[in-house]
């Protein structure tokens, strides 16, 4: 790889946001997978600035069900269990920076604007997929915190 060039595959997990009302639960988990491809801009022995252009794809999946843990079958169907899936396909333009902490050890910070493909997210169910109307999910805007391994090379 050239001394220049800055590539980067990244999967990141929010936690689970979990919660109780009445007699339901509810719990939604976002993943994400991006891969980015720029430039070194600033390049010092710990440091490095890189601008790029990556590709995101983001998916939500939120869980619903009864508090309880035995149901009636009579409740169970009054209130069935929801598993939907959103997902969205992103281009990105950013910046990231990195900080060499130790020889193969590394921690960054990343901003990015998400530019969506498409004009509704993809929403689905195990066995359906779903039309909608609905406006993206994903804010265009997003701040990351990143810890590398490896494949550090700050030195040639």
């Amino acid at each position: 790889m050239r001394n220049w060039m800055y590539t980067s595959i990244s999967y990141s997990y929010t936690l689970s946001n979990e919660e109780e009302k009445d007699s339901l639960v509810s719990k939604l988990n976002q993943y994400s997978l991006a891969a980015r491809f720029g430039y070194n801009l600033i390049k010092k022995p710990k440091v490095v600035v890189s601008p790029y252009l990556g590709l995101r794809y983001t998916r939500f999946r939120h869980l619903t069900s009864l508090k309880d843990k035995k149901v009636t079958l009579d409740n169970y169907m009054l209130v069935r269990d929801l598993d939907l899936r959103v997902s969205q396909f992103s281009g990105a333009i950013g910046i990231n920076s990195t900080y060499l902490v130790k020889n193969m050890w590394s921690v960054g910070f990343y901003a990015s604007y998400l530019i969506d493909f498409s004009n509704n997210p993809i929403i689905r169910t195990k066995e359906n997929r779903i039309d909608n109307k609905i406006n993206n999910p994903i804010n265009n805007f997003i701040i990351g915190l990143g810890f590398g391994m490896g494949f550090n090379d700050f030195y040639k």
